[in-house]
């Protein structure tokens, strides 16, 4: 009866430290995964920075002629 009590208690022993292992591995896996994207993500973030004053250049620049539009349609009307 102790005997079989002991082996089953090794086969469970072993079997939970097997799916540690496992899972172990694969938490490090997807750590690193979700460590690669957050650096993506960062990198994403620094180029928008750095293109947010061009594109702030280019919408004043488009508003600007979207108004000398205006004013010349405006000035065939009449």
């Amino acid at each position: 009866m102790n005997s079989n009590r002991l082996i089953c208690s090794a086969i469970i022993l072993s079997s939970f430290v097997l799916a540690n292992c496992a899972s172990t591995t694969k938490i490090k896996e997807l750590s690193s995964e979700v460590h690669d994207l957050n650096e993506r993500v960062d990198q994403i973030s620094s180029d928008i920075d750095v293109l947010r004053p061009e594109i702030e250049k280019t919408k004043n620049e488009a508003a600007r002629a979207n108004q000398r539009i205006d004013n010349q349609i405006t000035s065939y009307h009449k």
